[in-house]
């Protein structure tokens, strides 16, 4: 489940551990059955898309 957008070319905004979240997410993805967002964010990036962030695709 991903909530929120994810920050493109802003490797620094988001960190788990010493993984960036696009990281994690590329990590999860291929072993994920269904991935599931939620909010407009988590869609299509949401109001802040024109900063470059990204929903799940």
């Amino acid at each position: 489940m991903i909530e929120g957008a994810i920050p493109v070319g802003k490797d620094q905004l988001c960190h788990i551990g010493s993984f960036t979240c696009s990281e994690v997410i590329s990590r999860l993805v291929e072993k994920a059955k269904a991935i599931i967002a939620v909010g407009s964010c988590a869609v299509n990036g949401g109001v802040i898309r024109e900063l470059g962030y990204v929903g799940v695709s």
